[in-house]
């Protein structure tokens, strides 16, 4: 084992499972391994043999391929022979930011998000996938007013979601309607129009992944409305 190593018996079986796939992981790197079961072998004589590291080890080398930061080497006769990948050298440099953040993505977006902004999400330009996700919000609410693409923005969720508006039911108490058309206004305001003005970074992924999951949760909103039949007829324009 690596010099890194410091995970006592106990704390092998009582960590999560992606903390001891990193840590294995990185030990792996650091002692230039290259075949998952000797690696495993040696390491599991270092703590007497104990089935059940061996298994914790295990689970953690399934977690490891599964996530695509180790991969079969094919140069290498043997089956058992890995080599860490590029998001498995990055999670070795940065953490697992990235890694618990695309697993977010995981999840089935919307059909109206999910060509356009899972791709961009996953190369890792998050600033464009966020942006992506809620225009596609604007478009959608735009599409349902039947407004003129000339109306944008906050202006936009006012419009449709004001008292007596396109999107308001009387079937619905006043106040979750005020606070619908708040939370779209907000979301629009603070996720997409910055970005439509200047740029705007975002850093950490799992933000990124809640912020394009929040549009996911908009779109869903909008489904519902539609197919409740409670949108009022378009204004004339």
């Amino acid at each position: 084992m690596g010099p890194d190593w410091n995970l006592e018996a106990a704390d092998i079986l009582a960590i999560p499972i992606d903390e001891l796939g990193l840590a294995v992981l990185r030990d792996f790197d650091a002692t230039s391994g290259w075949n998952a079961y000797n690696w495993t072998l040696e390491t599991t004589r270092a703590y007497g043999d104990k089935e059940e590291i061996s298994a914790a080890f295990s689970e953690a080398w399934s977690w490891l391929l599964g996530r695509g930061l180790v991969a079969r080497d094919f140069r290498q006769t043997a089956a058992e022979a890995v080599f860490v990948t590029r998001p498995g050298r990055k999670a070795i440099e940065e953490g697992l930011a990235e890694t618990r953040a695309v697993e977010r993505l995981q999840l089935e977006l919307h059909p109206a998000l999910e060509p356009k902004v899972r791709h961009t999400y996953l190369i890792g330009d998050y600033d464009t996938a966020v942006f992506k996700a809620f225009r596609e919000v604007e478009i959608r609410v735009r599409t349902l007013l039947g407004a003129a693409e000339s109306l944008v923005g906050t202006k936009l969720m006012e419009a449709a979601f004001r008292e007596d508006g396109p999107l308001w039911s009387e079937e619905v108490d006043r106040g979750e309607q005020v606070a619908r058309m708040q939370l779209f206004r907000g979301a629009i305001g603070f996720l997409k129009n910055p970005p439509s003005h200047r740029e705007v970074r975002f850093e950490d992924p799992t933000e990124a992944a809640e912020a394009v999951f929040l549009a996911d949760l908009l779109m869903r909103i909008l489904d519902h409305l539609e197919e409740g039949g409670l949108l009022s007829p378009a204004p004339p324009h």
